[in-house]
């Protein structure tokens, strides 16, 4: 708990969960372990009492909507003491520390793998499960805290303690969402770690999977050591196996395109002349076996799309 407690400290911090970068939404139920553990037991009472929020209600959703009642210019003690008690409050939590450690070591990607989890918490409708990491992710995403002193000293701390080996990774070059981070970490940017739902070869989720290699600290490790893992061959060969299926996954779409393409248009001039033949009486016989033929190769466009996704898969398995 701080030691100098009051109502504007509170608001800054309800301020910054509620106008994240992230967009994450919070129930008040959701915040209220967090701030009684800073802030004390009767801190709802009190905004509520001073007309701050008019409820506090659990399933309501976190608004801030009196402005004026917040002091966006709180002193830079006062703030890095409240950093310091949010870090340590969150830091109990096993899926937090390697998720931040991740966004120091990487600001930009960091931010991209954060994005990604949150997608995969909304899609799953994970959102009470992962409470703490949801307001850790909401934080980190302050530049605020970002720079703050308590956050650079505890994930430098950590990653100090922290080995690079190769060895940790070797396992992981045969997944695509593993070759999409070593890609965006090898051009700097976020783009593609878009939304997965199961990494290859895991019994575990997205989420748990990211967490558990986040954890060790492998991830901000590989971060840290970007240059020297982008050197070594067995990485440039897997981002060169991948980048080939990609190739071939592409080329396969296109063909299996022009195949369907080709079908529709096979369909259409069947009934068309199937019903110019019949309707004008001048081959019932013909213009019904048309009528037919254009009816069987309806049954093949399904087929197509199914061989389609067939070859695509097992590509991915065989990349």
């Amino acid at each position: 708990m701080l030691e100098h407690v009051d109502t504007g400290t509170h608001l800054y911090f309800l301020h910054m969960l509620q106008d994240n970068g992230m967009g994450i939404q919070f129930k008040w139920k959701e915040i209220k372990d967090i701030s009684v553990a800073i802030f004390g037991d009767s801190i709802f009472d009190d905004i509520v009492k001073n007309e701050i929020v008019d409820t506090c209600s659990d399933n309501e959703i976190l608004e801030v909507t009196n402005l004026n009642n917040i002091d966006s210019n709180l002193p830079r003690s006062q703030r890095e003491s409240l950093y310091s008690a949010i870090i340590k409050f969150l830091s109990t939590d096993e899926n937090v520390p390697g998720i931040m450690e991740i966004i120091y070591a990487s600001r930009k990607i960091g931010r991209a793998i954060i994005d990604s989890i949150n997608m995969n918490i909304i899609i799953n409708k994970l959102e009470d499960r992962y409470i703490n990491l949801r307001i850790a992710m909401a934080m980190a995403s302050s530049m605020d805290f970002y720079y703050s002193v308590p956050f650079r000293s505890f994930c430098k701390t950590r990653l100090d303690k922290v080995q690079f080996s190769f060895d940790n990774y070797e396992k992981y070059l045969g997944d695509m969402w593993f070759i999409k981070i070593v890609l965006a970490m090898k051009d700097n940017t976020g783009e593609g770690l878009a939304y997965v739902k199961f990494p290859e070869n895991s019994r575990l989720n997205y989420i748990e999977t990211i967490n558990g290699m986040a954890a060790g600290g492998l991830l901000a490790s590989l971060f840290l050591h970007s240059a020297e893992f982008l050197s070594d061959t067995r990485v440039i060969s897997a981002i060169n196996r991948y980048e080939y299926n990609e190739i071939k996954k592409q080329r396969a779409g296109k063909f299996y395109g022009w195949v369907a393409i080709g079908n529709d248009v096979a369909i259409g001039l069947e009934f068309l002349s199937g019903s110019i033949l019949f309707l004008s009486q001048a081959d019932y016989f013909y213009g019904v076996y048309l009528f037919i033929a254009a009816s069987i190769q309806l049954l093949v466009k399904p087929g197509i799309e199914i061989f389609r996704r067939a070859r695509v898969s097992t590509m991915k398995k065989n990349k």
